[in-house]
């Protein structure tokens, strides 16, 4: 029970107390067919009056005591937060195979070190100031988490992915952290440090002919690009580390996948997104390489890229059979 709760039940005993004191005092006195005695009564009452005041008066200086200990516990904790991500980092460091397990670390250290202070100055900022206002970003963590994906995926290293994202404007009109996801695998791929196998789910064959140009920019841009319309099944990626082996680079033709296990890839994570209608990622599970869906994952990937649609080189897409 917090100080607040317990000085509110202090209070209602109290003023129960003075209430049957002075209900007896009425009833005894009126019993014995006397006059009340009021000073008696207002006696009473002024004791057990001044003693609820003097409770009272503690009461809320142990409840201002508790919210002054919540603070420094909460900033405690901050500063716990702080060092445990740096403990995180330095095991990241370590074992440069926890792809997955820095990226969430980078993302959480983001909104810890930029996201919530930058909040916090805003509500300093209008308490100080009551015409000022208060402005909160509109920040994905999952956004975040992908661009740590594509920074830290090492060179040689393969990206899988299925998306559902099937308008222009959910690979152009977007946040700090996709435009970084974007680009970042755009250009790593374009300097051939990674590469990337991309099929894009259609909901209509119409979605994808609207596509066109921007899956055309993406085959530019050396990201290997299928599409299956209808289609609009799972949001998934798959990351492998590099083969380490010269001359085994994966073949993108239908057999992508036993072509990365012939040539000695290996996953490193596997993640699964809830993707709204609109194209907005809203959640993110990440798996690591041992968890046995990862691998059904990687078996979906493969039967979805023997399905899907090599992008031609030139002319409109045409639909699957």
């Amino acid at each position: 029970m917090n100080a607040r709760i317990q000085r509110i039940a202090v209070d209602v005993i109290a003023l129960l107390g003075l209430l049957i004191t002075i209900g007896v005092e009425l009833s005894d006195t009126l019993a014995d067919g006397g006059n009340p005695k009021w000073g008696t009564i207002i006696g009473f009452a002024m004791l057990i009056g001044g003693g609820m005041w003097a409770l009272d008066r503690v009461m809320h200086r142990l409840e201002a005591l508790e919210t002054s200990q919540q603070r420094t516990i909460s900033s405690l904790e901050s500063a716990r937060l702080g060092w445990r991500l740096g403990e995180l980092e330095t095991v990241c460091e370590q074992n440069s195979s926890l792809v997955h397990v820095r990226a969430a670390r980078d993302m959480a250290d983001r909104l810890h070190a930029t996201f919530v202070p930058g909040i916090i100055d805003e509500i300093e900022a209008a308490c100080k100031k009551p015409e000022s206002q208060i402005s909160i970003d509109d920040v994905s963590p999952v956004h975040d988490l992908l661009a740590a994906l594509a920074t830290h995926l090492p060179n040689g290293g393969v990206w899988l992915g299925i998306t559902l994202r099937e308008r222009t404007q959910d690979w152009t009109s977007y946040d700090d952290a996709f435009r970084r996801f974007v680009t970042t695998v755009r250009d790593r791929a374009g300097r051939g440090e990674i590469q990337v196998g991309r099929i894009y789910e259609f909901s209509s064959e119409e979605a994808r002919e609207s596509m066109s140009e921007a899956l055309a920019t993406a085959q530019k841009e050396k990201i290997n690009v299928r599409t299956i319309a209808p289609g609009g099944h799972r949001d998934i990626s798959i990351l492998f580390a590099p083969s380490g082996r010269s001359g085994d680079e994966p073949r993108f033709d239908n057999n992508l996948v036993d072509s990365l296990k012939i040539g000695g890839y290996r996953v490193l994570c596997a993640a699964e997104f809830d993707t709204r209608g609109d194209g907005v990622i809203r959640g993110v599970t990440l798996l690591g390489p041992e968890h046995e869906r990862a691998e059904e994952l990687l078996a979906l990937y493969d039967q979805r890229w023997r399905e899907a649609v090599p992008l031609p080189e030139q002319g409109h897409l045409r639909a699957t059979s």
